[in-house]
């Protein structure tokens, strides 16, 4: 249990830094973000945490380099890593399903399809992109 809320904490920590910096650049943006994150973490829901936690650094892509260092240099200052860490976590997880050949829950399934949604387009890989939309589909089969 400890494990858990320890990782929920974190994960709040992580998205408040992140709301806090998108926030400078959308005030509006920002506030609806931080009530999405804020209510669930008052729910205990590690999994809602950790999509948000995802979503918010697949956000974070879309800064300009300036702006992705100056996040980074904060949530490394507040929180000792940064955002390429996570995305090498979050690109670990996923190179981890594939190997293994299945989606084995719904936090893999929704990792695997932004990771998906990133590389689809591109023609060298091809292969890894045809080898996830088989592991989505199939697990959306044994989900119905």
């Amino acid at each position: 249990m400890k494990q858990m809320h320890d990782e929920l904490k974190d994960l709040f920590d992580r998205c408040s830094v992140i709301v806090e910096y998108l926030t400078t650049k959308d005030p509006h943006g920002g506030e609806l973000l931080k009530r999405g994150y804020s209510a669930a973490f008052k729910r205990k829901s590690l999994r809602e945490l950790r999509m948000g936690y995802r979503a918010l650094i697949d956000m974070t892509k879309q800064l300009s380099p300036h702006e992705q260092s100056e996040l980074d240099m904060e949530l490394r200052k507040r929180l000792g890593s940064g955002t390429q860490e996570a995305i090498r976590d979050l690109n670990d997880a996923a190179t981890q399903a594939i190997r293994r050949g299945a989606i084995e829950n719904e936090d893999e399934f929704y990792l695997l399809r932004n990771y998906f949604e990133e590389i689809w387009e591109d023609e060298t890989k091809r292969d890894e992109a045809d080898k996830i939309s088989r592991l989505l589909s199939e697990f959306e089969k044994r989900k119905e």
